[in-house]
């Protein structure tokens, strides 16, 4: 009889990383920018997990997949920002934001491929309004698919399929001390999914609803 059981791991160290960014911002009106940025990390003793199948901790009869947490030894990431943000003078306005990562990363001496829970790519777009005591804004939001674990029990990646995040939200200041506010999170019901690289070998589902606030 095999177990699938999760572990700990006292010896984890803590995760280091150096980061340099540049970024070229202009303001060509108030409340409006045209932006960019390029980003990039080196991170050392990333946190990963580590699957070790048949292992007997001496209980008759069973064998024990063992699922522990474990330090990566480095990972890189590098990438270039996007952003453009312009409101009408009307109060209406616009916002969009397009971000591209590169990835890579090494366990135990092996390149591995992408480092976990990196997208690499995610963009926004926003719609806004506001003009004297009234502000609202709808914003899509976009994940595209990334690796979630490079290993799982059954032997293949866990990669997360992409995901789009709608959001609204809309107040009314009454006065200096009194705003109405009201927000709705993940109004298309979105749903977290993942596989182990084929959509017919699902692996991962997450439902959160809808929120309003």
């Amino acid at each position: 009889v095999y177990v699938i059981t999760i572990a700990g791991n006292s010896r984890l160290k803590p995760t280091t990383a150096r980061q340099e960014d540049l970024s070229l911002e202009w303001y060509y009106k108030p409340k409006s920018a045209l932006t960019m940025a390029l980003f990039a990390k080196q991170i050392s003793h990333f946190v990963t997990t580590q699957t070790t199948n048949d292992v007997d901790i001496g209980v008759p009869g069973y064998l024990y997949t063992i699922i522990s947490p474990i330090n990566g030894d480095r990972g890189s990431v590098a990438g270039l920002e996007l952003g453009f943000q312009h409101l009408f003078d009307n109060g209406f306005g616009v916002r969009m934001q397009y971000t591209r990562n590169k990835s890579k990363a090494w366990v135990q001496g092996q390149y591995v491929g992408q480092l976990e829970g990196v997208a690499p790519s995610t963009s926004s777009l926003g719609l806004l309004y506001e003009k004297d005591r009234i502000s609202a804004s709808l914003s899509f939001d976009h994940t595209s698919s990334y690796v979630v674990s490079s290993t799982t029990e059954a032997g293949w990646p866990n990669i997360a399929e992409p995901l789009m995040w709608v959001t609204a939200s809309g107040s009314y200041e009454i006065n200096d001390h009194l705003k109405l506010f009201v927000e709705g999170k993940n109004l298309s019901d979105a749903l977290y999914r993942s596989n182990l690289g084929r959509a017919d070998a699902s692996y991962g589902y997450s439902a959160w609803g809808r929120t309003v606030t």
